[in-house]
C-alpha cells in the first residue's frame, strides 16, 4: 500500500487542523528559526496529505510555493521524506536523476533541498525542510539542526492534535 494514502496515517493527519492560527504561528516560528540556524533562505514545515503537500508553516517562501501554499504530491520533495521515513538530501536538484525533471526545479528554480520527517502517533505526517535556489552541500551541523527541528515539529503537531 502507498504510505502517503495509508488509512492510519490519514486518520492521524485528520486530528491536526492545518488552519489553526496558533499551529501556523508556531510552525512559522520554527521555520524561521530553522532557516536562520542553518543559514538557508527558505524553510518549510509541511504536512503531506493524500494529494498535496501543504505548507503548514514557512519562512522565506517565494514563487509558486508561496502563491499556492503547497504543491501537488507529485512535485513534493517532502513526500519523498514521508514515504521513506528518512531524511531526503539533494545538494543539486538539476543533477538528481529524479528531481531534475521536477517542475519546482525546471520552472521554480529549486536547486538544493534537505528535509527531515516529522512523526506523530507513529506515522510520518510531514517534514521540516530547507531549500535554496543555488546548489548547496549540507554540513553535518545543518543536518543536525534539521533533525532537531523535526523533533520540535513533531512536538508542536502532537500538542495541537484535536485542539489539545
Amino acid at each position: 500500500m502507498n504510505v502517503i494514502n495509508a488509512a492510519d496515517r490519514i486518520r492521524v493527519l485528520a486530528t491536526i487542523d492545518p488552519d489553526d492560527p496558533l499551529l501556523r504561528a508556531e510552525l512559522d516560528a520554527l521555520a524561521e528559526d530553522t532557516a536562520q540556524r542553518t543559514g538557508m533562505p527558505t524553510s518549510m514545515a509541511s504536512l503531506v496529505l493524500g494529494m498535496a503537500q501543504h505548507a503548514a508553516g514557512s519562512y522565506g517562501l517565494t514563487g509558486i510555493l508561496a502563491l499556492a501554499g503547497g504543491t501537488p504530491i507529485e512535485w513534493a520533495l517532502c513526500a519523498r521524506t514521508v514515504t521513506s521515513g528518512k531524511p531526503y538530501i539533494i545538494p543539486d536538484a538539476t543533477r538528481h536523476p529524479v528531481e531534475s525533471r521536477n517542475p519546482l526545479v525546471t520552472m521554480g528554480g529549486l536547486r538544493a533541498y534537505a528535509g527531515y520527517p516529522a512523526t506523530v502517533a507513529g506515522h510520518v505526517v510531514g517534514a521540516i525542510c530547507v531549500l535554496t535556489d543555488t546548489p548547496h552541500h549540507f554540513t553535518d551541523d545543518q543536518l543536525t539542526t534539521l533533525h532537531q527541528a523535526a523533533d520540535s515539529m513533531t512536538d508542536i503537531l502532537q500538542r495541537h492534535r484535536d485542539g489539545k
